[in-house]
């Protein structure tokens, strides 16, 4: 159900509204009252109502000043005036406020139920927008991951060609132009006591920690190697390197210490790294060094 929140001085009205208005039948469920917009502010933060309904002239805090700051912090929540000033002024701030409705008292029942009615499928809507939204970005993010992660595995393996590389590259928005490549392995392994049972959740705690924390670097491209391995690719000019791999196993031990110490101390991340490679793209297609 939606949540409605009322702000109204007058007692009588409030009462009357609260009370008569058969809230659960439209999809409503009333989330609160307060008798003016200084009282309402805190509760309104608290409840986070998808409608309010507020009256505009009130002491302390009036309903525009209330309707300002709530469009301002709560932008998705619907906000309907009550006004008993039939003012060109007033219908024109709240307007440029973003007020979805302005209504005049009295209010009948019929109106303000036909006005929340409407509102009902105006949420609706845009939720089932947003939820489109999300699901086809997060389709669209998964299926740039899998890309990724097939082409690397087609490259380290040898399966492309040097022009196959760079324009699969391009594609996927990839930049591998560097002096010096290297490949580093991070694999999260369980001690021998642990069963498989008790490492799969955390591991991929690990996993993850992994993940966020080289997608803070450019330099480094990450992507998944088998079932409980990731690598790394580094690149960059020859003098880098060294500095780029001793990264990577302070990567390990910083990810080994805080996750562990949070989760599961029973698994380990461990890591190699393979030789590192001065030459152009050609060389990473079997990394040396590595079993």
């Amino acid at each position: 159900m939606l949540r409605v929140f009322l702000v109204e001085d007058e007692s009588i009205i409030r009462e009357t509204l609260r009370d008569t208005v058969p809230w659960a039948q439209y999809g409503y469920s009333f989330a609160g009252e307060a008798g003016d917009g200084e009282m309402a502010l805190p509760l309104i933060r608290q409840v986070k109502p998808d409608v309010l309904i507020t009256d505009i002239r009130m002491p302390f805090m009036d309903g525009l000043a209330l309707s300002e700051l709530v469009s301002r912090e709560f932008p998705e929540m619907k906000i309907i005036i009550i006004s008993g000033y039939d003012d060109f002024e007033y219908a024109r701030q709240a307007i440029s406020i973003g007020v979805d409705r302005y209504l005049l008292k009295p209010i009948t029942k019929k109106a303000l139920l036909d006005v929340l009615e409407e509102l009902k499928e105006k949420i609706e809507g845009e939720r089932a927008n947003r939820s489109y939204l999300v699901q086809f970005h997060r389709e669209a993010e998964e299926y740039e991951q899998y890309t990724r992660r097939v082409f690397f595995e087609r490259m380290v393996a040898g399966q492309l060609s040097v022009q196959e590389i760079y324009e699969s590259a391009a594609k996927l928005d990839i930049d591998l132009r560097a002096q010096c490549y290297a490949l580093a392995f991070f694999s999260v392994l369980p001690e021998p006591s642990a069963s498989a049972e008790a490492y799969s959740e955390p591991g991929a705690r690990l996993r993850d920690a992994l993940l966020e924390h080289f997608l803070k670097y450019p330099e480094y491209i990450l992507l998944r190697w088998n079932l409980t391995t990731y690598a790394v690719l580094l690149k960059g000019e020859t003098a880098q390197m060294e500095e780029l791999a001793r990264r990577c196993g302070v990567t390990r031990q910083t990810v080994n210490a805080i996750e562990n110490d949070k989760y599961d101390p029973t698994l380990t991340l461990a890591f190699r790294l393979a030789e590192t490679l001065e030459s152009t793209v050609d060389g990473l297609f079997v990394p040396r060094g590595v079993s």
